[in-house]
């Protein structure tokens, strides 16, 4: 129920541009778990959708700041780094839990 305000409270996309984040942030975690792939070559990527991200947000933070919705925004924003971290959580303790040598099965 509560990480149905997180699109709710900004009143623009940063909720979804946050919890969007879910796929780039695992491949991150995985990457610093695993170290699978160079950071050098995982740079250019990351900064590209870093600049993007600021680039909306910036508007987003300006037309709230217009509109007087300031508080929304940051209860939005909070919501959507909860919702965020507890869909990371998910995915990093599954993969453990997926690791191991006789993981769960959903059919014997």
């Amino acid at each position: 129920l509560r990480a149905a305000h997180t699109t709710k409270a900004p009143g623009f996309a940063g909720g979804y541009l946050l919890v969007g984040l879910l796929p780039v942030v695992l491949a991150v975690v995985g990457n610093i778990r695993d170290k699978t792939v160079p950071w050098p070559l995982l740079f250019i990527p990351l900064a590209i959708i870093g600049i993007g991200i600021l680039l909306i947000n910036f508007w987003a933070i300006e037309e709230a700041r217009k509109l007087g919705i300031q508080q929304n925004l940051i209860i939005g924003t909070g919501f959507s780094l909860l919702a965020l971290f507890l869909w990371i959580l998910y995915g990093v303790l599954n993969a453990q839990a997926m690791n191991v040598n006789d993981p769960p099965r959903a059919f014997p």
